[in-house]
């Protein structure tokens, strides 16, 4: 009886910790490469963007409209891409953050013979998706390996991918949002609103699309690891 007991209990710091320590490292050094990528990327982009840099530009373009001016349309262009290059710098942190945050967290969960947190699931999944990402699956590929890998039984998948798609997009909201406040910094009038709108309601329904399609990934997931 005991032996029975033993053997299909999931409390066993084994059958609690959902993937190994490479997997922790080489998730965590994707984000890491991930998030040095896009932050330096925004640095440069930071330090180069200037008035003479944003008019030679204008000019090379021979950009024509009747709502700016040259010199309006320059503002608007230094504005929005200083605060562009300050969004990508500040996702590349989070991200960089988030996979040390994987490597050393799962390690003392791991110690303490603790299961693997939901979140965990969650940044792993993520990192499916943005691997895939040239698939139109990708969200519910990503949300689907969250959710069968989570080693408790009784968690919901649906959240799980959920939560996969929330930080997947997550970096995208950022920019997203430092850009909205660019165009409100170089702007002005009813446009600029409107522009801002028009990115907000696009990143929402990037966010529902997103999410949505992994929490049904993270559902079939579920189902597959409890049938297996």
């Amino acid at each position: 009886m005991e032996t029975a007991t033993h053997s299909t209990s999931r409390t066993d710091a084994e059958t609690r910790v959902a993937f190994s320590p490479v997997v922790d490292w080489i998730v965590g050094a994707i984000l890491g490469l991930v998030g040095l990528f896009t932050g330096g990327t925004g640095a440069v982009i930071y330090s180069e963007i200037d008035r003479a840099s944003a008019v030679e530009f204008v000019n090379d373009a021979d950009i024509q409209t009747d709502v700016f001016t040259d010199a309006e349309l320059v503002d608007a262009l230094v504005a929005v891409g200083e605060w562009l290059g300050i969004g990508l710098v500040a996702a590349g942190v989070l991200t960089v953050v988030a996979g040390v945050a994987l490597v050393v967290f799962h390690r003392q969960a791991r110690a303490a013979g603790e299961p693997t947190q939901r979140w965990m699931l969650g940044l792993v999944g993520a990192v499916v998706s943005v691997v895939t990402g040239f698939l139109i699956v990708s969200p519910l590929l990503g949300g689907g390996v969250a959710s069968y890998l989570d080693p408790v039984e009784h968690r919901s998948g649906f959240r799980t991918g959920a939560l996969a798609g929330v930080f997947a997009v997550v970096p995208v909201l950022v920019v997203v949002l430092f850009g909205i406040v660019g165009a409100f910094a170089g702007l002005s009038g009813e446009l600029v609103t409107a522009i801002a709108g028009l990115l907000a309601g696009t990143a929402v329904l990037y966010l529902l699309y997103f999410v949505g399609l992994s929490a049904v990934g993270g559902y079939v997931g579920a189902w597959i690891a409890s049938e297996g």
